[in-house]
C-alpha cells in the first residue's frame, strides 16, 4: 500500500473489478480498511476512453478489453505474455 501513496490517484484498467478485489481485501483484513477505502476512492479507470470509444482502432477488433487494446496500441506488448493473463499469478 505504500507504493500506492496516501493521496495520489491510482490508475487501473477496469475500476469495477479492482474495486471489488480491494473490497474483498477489506473483508479479510479489516485492520487496513481505512487505507484500502482511501485507495478505492482514488481509483481512476484507464478503460473508460476505450469503452466510450473516445479512442478506437480496428486493431481492437470491436473490444475494449485490455487483451485487445494493449496489442493494438503497443504491438510489441501482449496480454498473453503477462503472468496475470489467467486472472492470477502462477
Amino acid at each position: 500500500m505504500q507504493d500506492c501513496g496516501a493521496s495520489e490517484d491510482n490508475i487501473v484498467y477496469n475500476k469495477g473489478f479492482e474495486r471489488g478485489k480491494l473490497n474483498d481485501l477489506i473483508d479479510v483484513s479489516p485492520e487496513y480498511s481505512n487505507e484500502l477505502r482511501g485507495l478505492v476512492n482514488r481509483l481512476k479507470d484507464l478503460m473508460i476512453p476505450f469503452q466510450q470509444k473516445w479512442y478506437y482502432t480496428p486493431k481492437m477488433k470491436g473490444s475494449y478489453s485490455i487483451k485487445y487494446v494493449l496489442p493494438a496500441l503497443a504491438p510489441d506488448l501482449s496480454y498473453n505474455d503477462l503472468d496475470i493473463k489467467e486472472g492470477g499469478i502462477r
